[in-house]
């Protein structure tokens, strides 16, 4: 079946070129629940589904949308993004401020209106007033998490500017090698003035990554927390990810397990830090004259043995996976951390756990 609608400016002008991405609501059957049929949820931009734009009209269709079920209609989910006008940051953002429902999707004639926001411009410099001409503006605080992009680049003479805003305040943070990053919040208003960015020299921050005899363990991994790693936000990170910009900070230690950061903010970062055999820990550092010297314990390994109940006799292959309780009643089940026993035996290791006491 279709579905459709237009998208519109402020003055009901219609925009074209507006790419809209459609999502069906995924109704997948609770744990122990008979298999029903599901739908794909991806309409659009997925494997050989197409990539919808608005024509001249600002008019866009599909035909592949599931048709209405008996007892309640399928949610579908739209994501707009046009580079002249504030898009959505989500999935259904401006769908839902709008009030725009599956039976408007479905008669064809669902409207979207979208602000042209306020461009922020600005500059960024070093403290004798030179230009910074390399790293990025993120104006979203979890930007690892969040889907499309919050990073406008540092050009040359330091200047930024990020796409359309809706007014209102936003967090900025600059990030630039060499530099320590800088967030604040900005109030965005139509005619604002450009903003100033002063960066201050970047810290040293050195970390030994050693095992409990001392010994340096060079294959470790020194993750900033995603979510709240810096001044409880997100918007500084080195983990890999598809949808963020690699802004150069380091991830591994050197063959002496050695992880320096020359260019690390003044006050705390928050890391995770493991390695292969060995528990994770959670840190919470700020660069200082001496090393910080970090010792991991080595995971812990359950090891037990299985047999049969009638016979006694060891089973020769099967499963083990770990439960994580994470507080009564409320368990997971990580079945990507399965091993297979054999001859009875079976040796798991407990993933991110040094503490006997963790379940």
């Amino acid at each position: 079946t279709t579905l459709g609608g237009i998208v519109v400016d402020d003055s009901g002008n219609p925009i074209s070129g507006v790419r809209v991405a459609v999502r069906a609501e995924d109704r997948m059957p609770g744990p122990g629940a008979d298999p029903q049929p599901r739908v794909s949820s991806w309409l659009t931009d997925s494997f050989d589904q197409p990539t919808i734009v608005t024509d001249a009209s600002g008019k866009w269709q599909i035909d592949n949308a599931p048709p209405p079920t008996d007892d309640n209609d399928i949610e579908f989910f739209l994501k707009v993004e046009h580079a002249d006008y504030v898009s959505d940051t989500m999935w259904g953002e401006l769908q839902r401020e709008q009030g725009v429902t599956a039976a408007d999707l479905r008669r064809g004639d669902a409207r979207l209106v979208l602000s042209s926001g306020v461009r922020v411009s600005g500059i960024v410099v070093d403290s004798d007033g030179e230009p910074i001409d390399h790293g990025w503006v993120v104006w979203n605080d979890q930007p690892y998490w969040a889907s499309g992009e919050f990073e406008s680049p540092i050009e040359s003479g330091g200047r930024f500017k990020t796409p359309p805003l809706p007014p209102g305040e936003h967090p900025l943070t600059v990030v630039a090698p060499d530099w320590q990053a800088e967030r604040r919040i900005v109030t965005v208003t139509k005619g604002m003035e450009q903003l100033r960015f002063e960066l201050d020299p970047g810290r040293r921050l050195e970390i030994h990554v050693v095992d409990q005899a001392g010994d340096p363990i060079p294959d470790a991994r020194v993750y900033i927390d995603e979510r709240q790693g810096w001044r409880g936000v997100g918007s500084l990170h080195n983990q890999k990810h598809s949808g963020v910009p690699d802004y150069g900070i380091p991830r591994r230690p050197d063959e002496n397990g050695v992880y320096v950061w020359d260019w690390a903010p003044a006050d705390a970062v928050t890391f995770s830090i493991g390695g292969k055999g060995f528990a994770s820990q959670t840190v919470t550092l700020v660069p200082k004259d001496a090393p910080h010297i970090i010792e991991l314990a080595p995971r812990l390994v359950a090891t037990g043995s299985v047999s049969d109940a009638e016979t006694g006799e060891p089973l020769q292959t099967f499963r083990a996976i770990p439960v994580i309780v994470f507080r009564p009643n409320f368990f997971v089940t990580p079945f990507r951390h399965t091993v297979v026993g054999r001859d009875g035996n079976y040796e798991l290791p407990l993933q991110g756990s040094a503490n006997d006491d963790d379940s």
